[in-house]
């Protein structure tokens, strides 16, 4: 450990070093608790897109309830391209697939943004 001028030792690096990995840690949880909300946001897209695939009738207390969770993250996509249906109701879903990729873009922004925040600096 190195001393001041007044030869009590010098804390303040250690300070400084203990301080970046609280920051570091803080930013690690706010990272894991982003991914827990976009793969329960994934989840449930995928189960709509499932369900539309298999023609799931939308008076089943299930379908609606999925369909009433994920209105939130579907609606900027809702009819953004055509959705192709083929007999007997199955539809494939593009704009939910599209609102899959565009969350997980939106996901790989942030996490990447909090890496940028948690890197720590070293001196050269």
């Amino acid at each position: 450990m190195r001393k001041t001028a007044t030869g009590f030792p010098d804390w303040t690096s250690s300070v400084s070093s203990f301080s970046i990995a609280c920051s570091s840690r803080t930013l690690a949880r706010v990272s894991q608790v982003v991914d827990y909300i976009f793969y329960v946001i994934y989840g449930l897209l995928a189960i709509r897109l499932i369900l539309a695939l298999l023609a799931a009738r939308r008076t089943a207390g299930f379908t609606q309830f999925i369909y009433s969770v994920t209105d939130i993250f579907y609606a900027p996509f809702r009819g953004i391209v055509a959705e192709p249906t083929a007999e007997g109701g199955y539809k494939l879903a593009l704009s939910v697939v599209i609102a899959i990729i565009v969350y997980a873009l939106l996901h790989l922004g942030i996490n990447g943004l909090l890496r940028l925040f948690a890197h720590r600096k070293t001196a050269i």
